[in-house]
């Protein structure tokens, strides 16, 4: 019973919203009375914070594996700034692959639907609902952009970089109708799947030779260094 109050509680609450939503509404579609909700959720906050969860938690499981083979080079002492490259854009083409669709067996529109609602609804005591899968997206970015470069993992201009990398990886998510507006596209097949991943890690690696080319930023004065009198 549990599991379909959760299930019709994502719905209800990506088609209105958490304020539009009821808890009626919620029991209607679970067939089930209200006293279930709050004896298995506690009411509505709870409910919305319970469904908001168990999406964000799915996706973690779904990114934790594209994610691992990143860290586990990450962990190699010899790992070259030409092998990090490489690592890089394999991370990038399997992380583009998963927003541009390939989110896994059970994946459902709605969920992308209230995701999206979470950054204008989020949940009580919850205004950033995706820093665990930051988390796990971060890390190797950061890490593996640091040792293509060659400077420490802690450089902040490379963890810039990589936010910017992932920031064009999140933009070329689909609709969960399965559009791409942007480029004009009612669906998104496996060939325009691969062109954008191409061009995707293509202009990632750019970045990074970009930033290769010019060497390290001098000291500016929020990073040590003084200003210009």
């Amino acid at each position: 019973m549990r599991q379909r109050i959760l299930a019709a509680s994502i719905e209800e609450f990506a088609d209105h919203g958490y304020k539009g939503a009821s808890t009626r509404g919620i029991a209607s579609r679970a067939d089930v009375n209200i006293a279930a909700l709050n004896y298995y959720f506690g009411g509505k906050p709870k409910l919305y914070r319970a469904s908001v969860d168990y999406i964000v938690d799915w996706t973690n499981q779904l990114l934790e594996p594209i994610a691992a083979e990143a860290r586990a080079a990450l962990q190699r002492e010899d790992l070259s700034p030409q092998e990090a490259r490489r690592v890089l854009a394999s991370y990038l083409g399997n992380l583009s692959g998963f927003f541009l669709g390939a989110h896994g067996e059970g994946w459902r529109p709605s969920w992308s639907i209230l995701l999206a609602r979470t950054e204008f609804e989020p949940p009580e005591g919850d205004p950033w609902t995706f820093s665990s899968t930051l988390g796990i997206l971060m890390l190797p970015f950061g890490g593996l952009t640091a040792r293509a470069l060659g400077r420490p993992p802690e450089d902040e201009e490379c963890r810039a970089i990589a936010l910017g990398m992932l920031a064009q990886v999140l933009f070329f998510r689909v609709k969960p109708s399965g559009e791409m507006p942007g480029m004009g596209w009612e669906h998104v097949d496996e060939t325009r799947k691969a062109l954008m991943q191409g061009v995707l890690v293509r202009s990632c690696l750019a970045t990074i030779d970009a930033f290769a080319a010019v060497g390290s930023p001098a000291p500016s004065p929020g990073r040590g260094g003084s200003s210009a009198a």
